[in-house]
């Protein structure tokens, strides 16, 4: 049974880089302060090591062809590309605290995005129960450090979900996760087991999943999204500060302007967005599989319409 909302949107704002987070972080306050619209960031809490995913060549189908499709190399510039590999990680917490404080100061929320986002991408769902609650701890230990409060929600890096994990979010009293891509939200089953924390999935495609493919080259990337909005549904878009927060700001804008159009429609934080749904009696339950994504390599975490 499907959730019976207005009509709601939600900007999820990844920050997946140390460059990307510090250049992007206070244009997307800048323009999200403009319009009035709430957003809930997602930092990575730990070193930042994105040269290691020149790695998913040997191991995500399709990955350097949507490196070279989303021209990543410019986008996300040298110094990024050798964090972790010939050039030391920035720790983003401490590197970008004074940001990551700036986004709650200035009325928006902040979850986390990972400890180390190549890391959690590439082996999240392999891990052990073990291994997930070593992370947590660390994770934790320096949003605290550098926020001075609890954090309160997740967001996995790259919409990747194993059982093990939600059982660990489970035992942390989260008010809700962020992690996979679907309809609505919802409660994850699996295997007999209900997670007791909401689900609130990601509704559309992200950015770099259509840019450069032969099937967009001639439409408007703003109109191919809002294909994607469902009215009297909640709608979530993933964004990223290393693209729509520097390059692509002005698709955000006109994306944030269209939204604008629409009669009755509001937009909330992901935390809002969960108060609201948690009121309801009809909350559904749906198991997930990992599976495939026009435009990304590798494999998401996807709920099953059943």
């Amino acid at each position: 049974m499907s959730i019976e909302l207005q009509t709601i949107f939600g900007f999820k704002v990844d920050i997946d880089t140390y460059e990307g987070g510090k250049e992007g972080i206070p244009n997307l306050i800048r323009l999200f302060k403009k319009h009035d619209i709430p957003a809930s960031f997602f930092g990575v809490m730990g070193p930042d090591h994105s040269g290691r995913a020149a790695f998913r060549v040997f191991t995500h189908k399709g990955f350097l062809r949507k490196m070279i499709r989303t021209k990543a190399p410019s986008q996300y510039g040298l110094k990024t590309m050798l964090y972790g590999t010939l050039l030391p990680g920035p720790f983003m917490p401490v590197k970008l605290k004074k940001h990551y404080k700036n986004i709650i100061d200035e009325g928006f929320e902040l979850g986390m995005h990972g400890y180390d986002h190549i890391a959690w991408h590439n082996n999240l769902t392999r891990w052990s129960e073990e291994r997930i609650r070593n992370e947590y701890k660390k994770m934790m230990q320096a949003y605290s450090d550098a926020i001075g409060e609890d954090v309160k929600s997740l967001g996995t890096p790259g919409w990747q979900e194993s059982i093990r994990h939600i059982k660990v979010t489970d035992s942390l009293g989260f008010s809700y996760r962020s992690d996979t891509r679907f309809s609505q939200p919802y409660f994850p089953s699996i295997d007999g087991y209900v997670s007791n924390t909401l689900e609130i999935p990601t509704t559309f495609p992200s950015l770099d999943e259509i840019m450069g493919r032969e099937d967009m080259q001639e439409k408007n990337p703003v109109e191919y999204m809002m294909q994607y909005f469902e009215k009297d549904k909640v709608n979530i878009f993933t964004l990223h500060t290393e693209l729509e927060g520097r390059s692509y700001l002005g698709f955000l804008e006109e994306f944030i302007l269209k939204l604008k159009e629409i009669e009755n429609i509001e937009f909330l934080t992901l935390s809002d967005i969960s108060k609201r749904i948690c009121q309801k009696k009809d909350i559904p339950k749906k198991t997930f599989h990992m599976g495939e994504v026009k435009g990304r390599a590798g494999l998401v975490a996807i709920a099953e319409n059943k």
